[in-house]
C-alpha cells in the first residue's frame, strides 16, 4: 500500500497567511461597522457585520484544506483508493480523472509572459527527482451523478499520480503553473501509469478553481 501525506510546513505557512488575512479583514469590517453605528447608519452597519460573519464561516474549510497532522490524505492499495485518512473509500475505476497541479516558484528576471512560459516549459520537461508538493485533485461522481472534485495537496503529487494511474485510473492531467500560465508536463511517468490518457491543457476555469 502506498500512502501520500500533506506537506506540514507548506500547510502551516498557508494557515498562517490565512489567519493574518482573516484577522485583518475582521478588524477592518468591525471598524467599519462601528463607524456606521456611530453615524446611526444601522442597516449598513448590520450588513457589514454579516460580511464579517461570512468571512468567519470560511475558517473550518481553511483548516480542513491545510491539515497539519501527519495523516495520509491519499492511500492506494491495489485498485482501492482511500482519501482523508480513510474517511472516503472508492475504486480506481470510479475515478473519472486526476488533476495534478504544481505551482512553480517565481524567480527574478522573468518579466514577460513569453519568458515565464519558456521557464514553465523547461520545468515541465524534467521529472522531479525529489518529492514535490502540489495539488492532486480527484474527480468522481457524487450521489446525484454529478461530477465532484476532492481536493488534496500532498508532498509527493507526482508519486501520487503514478500510484493512482497504476491502480487503474484512466485519465489524468499533470500541469505546471506560474501566475495565470500553465504548461502540461512532457516527461514520461513510471510503471503501468503509461496506460493513462493525458487530458488537454488546463482550462481557465480549472486554474481559477485551483487558485481558490
Amino acid at each position: 500500500m502506498k500512502q501520500f501525506f500533506p506537506d506540514i510546513d507548506y500547510n502551516k505557512a498557508k494557515r498562517r497567511k490565512y489567519f493574518i488575512l482573516l484577522a485583518l479583514g475582521i478588524v477592518l469590517l468591525g471598524g467599519t461597522a462601528v463607524t456606521f453605528f456611530i453615524l446611526k447608519q444601522t442597516m449598513i452597519a448590520l450588513m457589514v457585520l454579516v460580511f464579517a460573519v461570512v468571512a468567519l464561516t470560511t475558517l473550518p474549510s481553511a483548516l480542513s484544506s491545510y491539515p497539519v497532522k501527519k495523516e495520509p490524505l491519499i492511500e492506494v492499495d491495489g485498485t482501492k483508493v482511500r482519501l482523508y485518512n480513510g474517511k472516503a473509500e472508492l475504486k480506481a475505476s470510479e475515478i473519472l480523472a486526476v488533476s495534478v497541479l504544481i505551482d512553480v516558484p517565481k524567480i527574478k528576471g522573468l518579466s514577460t509572459k513569453e519568458e515565464k512560459a519558456q521557464y514553465l516549459r523547461v520545468c515541465a520537461a524534467k521529472k522531479p527527482t525529489e518529492p514535490i508538493t502540489g495539488a492532486c485533485d480527484i474527480t468522481v461522481k457524487d450521489a446525484k451523478g454529478k461530477d465532484e472534485t476532492k481536493y488534496n495537496i500532498v508532498e509527493d503529487c507526482v508519486g501520487a499520480l503514478e500510484a493512482l494511474l497504476s491502480a487503474g485510473v484512466k485519465k489524468y492531467r499533470l500541469v505546471y503553473c506560474l501566475d495565470k500560465l500553465s504548461v502540461a508536463a512532457t516527461y514520461p511517468l513510471n510503471g503501468n501509469s503509461s496506460e493513462g490518457n493525458a487530458l488537454k491543457e488546463l482550462s481557465e476555469k480549472d486554474r481559477m478553481m485551483q487558485l481558490l
